[in-house]
């Protein structure tokens, strides 16, 4: 079996080694897998169970620093929160025009978007001053505790069943902030890309 790591052969031989070797290359090269593809086959799947498919000759493994995770992360979040900004928006306005069907189909789409927010969020302050060893750019995030204040405002709203005041809140309360959060995301990655 051969094993690549960001095309480069790292290793030829048999799957009782290969973990342990790929492991071992990956750490010293501060690596993290985001892809693996078996056999020219894409596969989701962790590392370890990849290398235990049947007939498996050729391993490709993409993997990339925490570095350029982090900046290629900032930038989905850059391109994305005006999207999400704008479903918002017009769930916003039919919950307010009372087409509560199309404004939750609508809402429940935005909601996932804003999971991956949150947690993107969370983790960036967590993880502040190993990030900005990595990042320079980054500054500190402090938006979660905010969020958090406006999202329940907005659960107490829709548990109320008061679908006005969800629209109000989405319209005046999270997007204006999402609107602030992009300029400082937008401003990071700015420093990141010169």
């Amino acid at each position: 079996m051969k094993v690549y790591v960001n095309n480069e052969l790292i290793f030829t031989g048999g799957r009782e080694e290969a973990y342990e070797r790929i492991q071992e290359f990956l750490h010293r090269q501060e690596l993290f897998v985001t892809s693996i593809t078996a056999n020219d086959i894409p596969v989701e799947m962790s590392l370890e169970e990849a290398l235990q498919l049947e007939g498996l000759e050729k391993m490709e493994i993409s993997a990339a620093t925490l570095g350029q995770l982090l900046r290629e992360s900032l930038r989905s979040l850059a391109e994305y929160l005006p999207r999400l900004t704008a479903g918002l928006e017009k769930a916003a306005e039919l919950f307010q025009q009372g087409d509560l069907q199309s404004a939750n189909e609508i809402f429940i789409k935005a909601a996932e978007g804003l999971e991956w927010v949150i947690h993107l969020f969370v983790f960036l302050e967590r993880n502040y001053l190993l990030l900005q060893e990595r990042v320079p750019a980054l500054e500190p995030v402090a938006f979660t505790g905010e969020l958090g204040g406006k999202l329940k405002e907005l659960l107490a709203a829709w548990e109320n069943r008061d679908y006005v005041l969800v629209g109000d809140l989405l319209n005046y309360e999270l997007v204006p902030f999402l609107e602030k959060v992009h300029a400082e995301v937008t401003k990071v990655v700015e420093k990141i890309d010169s």
